[in-house]
């Protein structure tokens, strides 16, 4: 049996790496796009859709195309020889953290994954918005069709008692003994059945997979927008209270043959102190603390004042929201990030003596992109940390990725006019983690839009955003070219 995942080590927060051509993800219902009015609904459907593209190209899924039914999606992974297929809806927008979550139950046995329901008087159905399939499985089980809906005995299951909503959303399905006879069974009943009866193990989408998914039923467009801003109110409106005590994200290994002399980043815990320390800033003129959270940004102007000593105390002290980390946990990172900076006085010294400026809001704006770059002069070198925000799955799922990359290169373009030179770490969508001013190439920031263009929309756009990009290092740059 073909393994999905890699032996390569698990990356921040245990994610294991997906081993290459091992998983399609294809997509259905590209014309539905073409039948919505309204503008929002169909910008937000089409970004949820590239969305999940790029952010599961990041994790070695290859994206096989639009088809025009889930079969078609099957046969053309199946055909290549892959493990395991996704297939979607337009529409579908996938946390990745989940699904690697799915894929490894796939790698445990589970031979279908998806929105299994159960619609009285009918057979076990499995909705097409989204389901992880097993090739190999499916193979064995006699290659059965997504849309076969002839009448006849299918392998009899038992459901739980217990649904996620309503009355047809079982939590768990099992093999029952023998078989029931069924009229017009729904979509995907005899995929469902063939599984179970070649002894397969099949399961719904658990709670933490459903709440890491979303999707627009973008035949109703109105309620689509009103789901949007739902999305909204529970996944993105809340950090602005939020407070990180704890950092999952790591430290990089290389260093910087530069004399920094300023710092900008992100009010996360205690990590600034940790790039103090390996990037050895003792030449700061002035340190730029910026966030999105608001909790987060009165947190750092507290620890102005703070001595250094007993980081949980200063944690629990603050009216933030600081998730679900214990005190133990809180208390280790303390002792770690003091061991990482020996020496812990000298490194507090620095933090303390540097003259430090704070920004509140999204650095995918151009106002807090400009408001911080102001901040430096020509002379400056600066070691800019940018974590993850543009690469980050939830906030940006219905911001284009076209968007995502214009507002990064716009940053970029600012950093190359107001500063000598600017090392930007951290994660984001367009390959290195590290990027430097000086290697600011026009040509090669128009080349990678073609590599982040996969669907017909944003071929159709392709061209004038490339434009775009051209007339904003223009103005940036004050050239003409």
């Amino acid at each position: 049996m073909t393994a999905i995942f890699t032996s390569e080590d698990y990356a921040i927060g245990g994610s294991p790496k997906i081993q290459s051509n091992t998983v399609a993800l294809g997509f259905i219902n590209y014309d539905d796009i073409e039948k919505i009015d309204d503008l929002l609904c169909r910008h937000a459907v089409q970004s949820h859709t590239e969305n999940t593209i790029i952010n599961l190209n990041n994790r070695r899924v290859d994206y096989i195309g639009f088809h025009n039914q889930p079969d078609d999606v099957i046969d053309a992974a199946y055909k290549v020889g892959y493990k395991a297929v996704i297939v979607c809806d337009v529409g579908t927008f996938i946390n990745s953290q989940p699904l690697i979550t799915m894929l490894k139950s796939i790698d445990e046995g589970y031979a279908l994954i998806g929105h299994i329901l159960d619609k009285q008087g009918q057979y076990y159905q499995v909705h097409n918005q989204c389901f992880v399939l097993d090739l190999e499985a499916w193979e064995q089980a006699g290659r059965p069709r997504w849309d076969d809906r002839d009448s006849g005995p299918l392998q009899k299951i038992i459901r739980s008692g217990e649904n996620f909503h309503d009355d047809y959303t079982p939590k768990e399905l099992v093999k029952g003994s023998g078989s029931v006879d069924c009229f017009n069974p729904a979509n995907g009943s005899k995929i469902i059945s063939q599984l179970v009866k070649n002894d397969y193990k099949v399961r719904p989408f658990d709670e933490s997979e459903r709440n890491g998914k979303y999707f627009l039923y973008h035949n109703d467009e109105w309620k689509a927008n009103l789901r949007i801003n739902d999305y909204h109110e529970k996944n993105f409106y809340p950090t602005y209270g939020y407070l990180y005590a704890v950092e999952t994200e790591k430290t990089p290994k290389f260093k910087i043959d530069d004399v920094i002399t300023s710092y900008v980043g992100i009010c996360a815990s205690l990590h600034p102190l940790k790039m103090i320390r390996h990037f050895e800033l003792d030449n700061l003129r002035q340190m730029v603390m910026y966030d999105i959270s608001t909790a987060a940004v009165m947190f750092y102007q507290g620890l102005e004042a703070w001595d250094g000593e007993d980081y949980l105390s200063v944690i629990k002290s603050s009216d933030a929201i600081i998730g679900t980390r214990t005190d133990e946990e809180i208390t280790k990172y303390f002792e770690d990030t003091v061991k990482f900076c020996q020496p812990w006085d000298f490194v507090m010294d620095i933090f303390h003596d540097t003259h430090k400026m704070y920004e509140l809001g999204n650095l995918m704006s151009d106002k807090i992109q400009r408001q911080i770059m102001h901040k430096h002069n020509k002379s400056d070198n600066v070691l800019f940390h940018v974590s993850n925000i543009f690469n980050y799955e939830i906030t940006n799922h219905d911001v284009s990725i076209y968007y995502r990359y214009f507002a990064w290169l716009n940053l970029l373009f600012y950093a190359k006019k107001y500063t000598n030179r600017t090392h930007f770490v951290g994660s984001n969508i367009f390959g290195s983690s590290y990027v430097n001013t000086d290697d600011l190439d026009l040509q090669k920031c128009l080349d990678y839009v073609d590599e982040i263009t996969f669907t017909p929309w944003q071929e159709a756009q392709k061209e004038k955003f490339k434009e775009s990009i051209v007339l904003r290092y223009e103005k940036n740059m004050n050239v003409s070219i």
